[in-house]
């Protein structure tokens, strides 16, 4: 089943639509999946009980909570920059915070997957997921106060914001038509994503805000640099049409 948002109205183009998809060959769906593997693979481990056992000078689960999320304990920093600068995205400590990336990766990042294609919205996720770790260590280098030392940082939020906020850059005013009386706009979805992960994803402390701020910042930026390189109409309206046979 896929579910098809076309474009009519302003651009008067049914050709031009989202094409939402589960397909495995698609790379943002790979992606997607790897991610819940990976997540499901963690809690086999703790139903198991290998969490707990020997590891090293410490345990299994040392490996999850120390090396491989970006930790600012100064001890960790040095010992594991390279590995958890990827890793990191991987560990998903938060349910919440699976739940609302992986869901909002699919939605937005096909969004933009019809202006870009998945390659490159893979790219920009893992862009993204990078610059936030960079930003949230350069927090407690500066703020080693403010940012809450001994913080880790875990999940793909920090790399999803940035897809969200570039495909909302350049499509904030298209309308989803889900009813005749619900029809928000990609702005007003992305805003509500925002806000929400403000309570359930957000660590509330000055590291977090600087993720949100410079992604945000730059997913803007990269927008506007493709708005001049590929012109178009971002102001549609997007109909939902379930095709089950599809």
């Amino acid at each position: 089943m896929k579910a098809k948002y076309a474009y009519t109205r302003e651009l008067q183009a049914s050709g031009t639509s989202f094409q939402f998809s589960f397909a495995l060959k698609d790379q943002l769906n790979l992606l997607i999946i790897a991610h819940l593997l990976l997540y499901a693979a963690y809690l086999a481990l703790g139903w198991a009980g290998t969490l707990d056992a020997p590891l090293g000078e410490g345990k299994v689960d040392d490996l999850f909570r120390h090396f491989l999320p970006l930790s600012a304990h100064a001890d960790d920093v040095v010992s594991n920059w390279s590995a958890s600068l990827v890793t990191y995205q991987f560990i998903h400590s938060n349910f919440a915070e699976l739940l609302i990336s992986m869901t909002m990766l699919w939605f937005f990042g096909h969004i933009l997957k019809s202006r870009v294609g998945a390659v490159k919205v893979v790219m920009l996720y893992f862009i993204f997921a990078v610059i936030s770790a960079l930003t949230f260590n350069i927090a407690h280098i500066i703020f080693p106060i403010f940012a809450g030392p001994g913080e880790i940082m875990d999940g793909a939020f920090g790399g999803v914001l940035g897809v969200m906020t570039v495909a909302t850059s350049l499509y904030g005013k298209t309308r989803f038509r889900l009813s005749n009386r619900i029809q928000p706009t990609l702005w007003q979805i992305y805003a509500g994503v925002v806000l929400l992960s403000l309570f359930l994803v957000c660590k509330n402390n000055i590291s977090d805000v600087m993720v949100y701020a410079v992604t945000i910042y730059l997913g803007a930026r990269w927008a506007s640099v493709l708005k001049r390189s590929q012109p178009g109409n971002s102001s549609a309206m997007a109909e939902v049409h379930d095709r089950s046979g599809a």
